[in-house]
């Protein structure tokens, strides 16, 4: 049962991490990644909670998931942001290279 959780977690993580490295379309591709490699942190600390019958992985994931909705928050604000200066969501556009 929890080798299931496990195995689901690392799928989570390695899945959102080559799509950071790989994959790069645009701003918001990113901050989905990165939310995806807190929530499968946060699940696997949940499941060991479980497993192990302690309180402390609860707590922690609220802190993380605190952190989460910070960082989430503060990356859309740099995206509006970026979207009013450049008037595009793309990494690279080749447009914005030429002008500048």
């Amino acid at each position: 049962m929890i080798l299931s959780q496990i195995i689901i977690n690392f799928t989570l993580f390695f899945v959102s991490f080559l799509s950071i490295l790989v994959g790069r379309l645009s701003y918001i591709s990113y901050l989905i990644a990165i939310e995806i490699m807190y929530l499968s942190i946060t699940f696997n600390f949940v499941c060991m909670s479980v497993y192990f019958g302690e309180v402390q992985g609860f707590i922690f994931t609220i802190f993380i998931l605190t952190v989460a909705a910070v960082e989430a928050a503060i990356g859309l604000i740099m995206l509006i942001l970026y979207q009013r200066y450049n008037s595009t969501f793309e990494i690279f556009d080749e447009d914005a290279v030429n002008r500048d």
